[in-house]
């Protein structure tokens, strides 16, 4: 059972981080502007974790260029929060069938506040999918994406040192090319 409270203590934790993370205001959906491409971004670790540890859940912040965007709604609770819609943050890679993703937007600062967590734990690797929309007048490249505020812990919520973030970023195009 220690496991478990441990465990809900570290998503409680790690929830408030990302609230707390997010600024508010305005919509996901930029009103008028055409969805031209997506932009796949898939955030991992790199590092070595210590025998018998398994990570247990982490929190990081995604950076979008200008012009890239994620669908958001704002939250029931609160309105000046945006969370993001149902698929465009995905648990993925080394993650277990049962992990969870949950993430916020901030469209004035291009942020994306992702916590994921998984109590069975996870190793290292790809741990996260964001699907993001790309404007008709934006041409990002991988190099415009950014990650700050990385955060994993164990699965008794123990900080764990030595790993790095990392990222690649897939762009899809859809302009027409007549």
């Amino acid at each position: 059972m220690k496991k478990r409270t441990s465990l809900a203590g570290l998503i409680l934790a790690l929830g408030l981080t990302v609230l707390s993370a997010c600024g508010g205001g305005g919509s996901g959906e930029m009103q008028g502007s055409p969805r031209t491409g997506t932009a796949v971004l898939k955030i991992e670790t790199t590092g070595v974790l210590a025998q018998g540890t398994m990570i247990g859940g982490i929190v990081v912040t995604g950076v979008l260029p200008s012009g890239v965007t994620v669908k958001a709604t704002p939250d029931v609770q609160n309105h000046s929060v945006l969370v993001t819609d149902s698929g465009v943050v995905a648990a993925s890679g080394v993650t277990k069938a049962n992990a969870s993703a949950f993430a916020t937007y901030d469209p004035a600062t291009g942020k994306v506040s992702i916590l994921v967590y998984d109590q069975d734990g996870f190793g290292i690797g790809e741990f996260v999918t964001v699907t993001c929309d790309v404007a008709s007048d934006a041409s990002p490249t991988a190099g415009n994406f950014g990650l700050e505020g990385f955060t994993p812990k164990d699965l008794n919520g123990a900080q764990i040192d030595g790993l790095t973030p990392g990222y690649t970023v897939d762009i899809h195009d859809t302009r027409s090319t007549l």
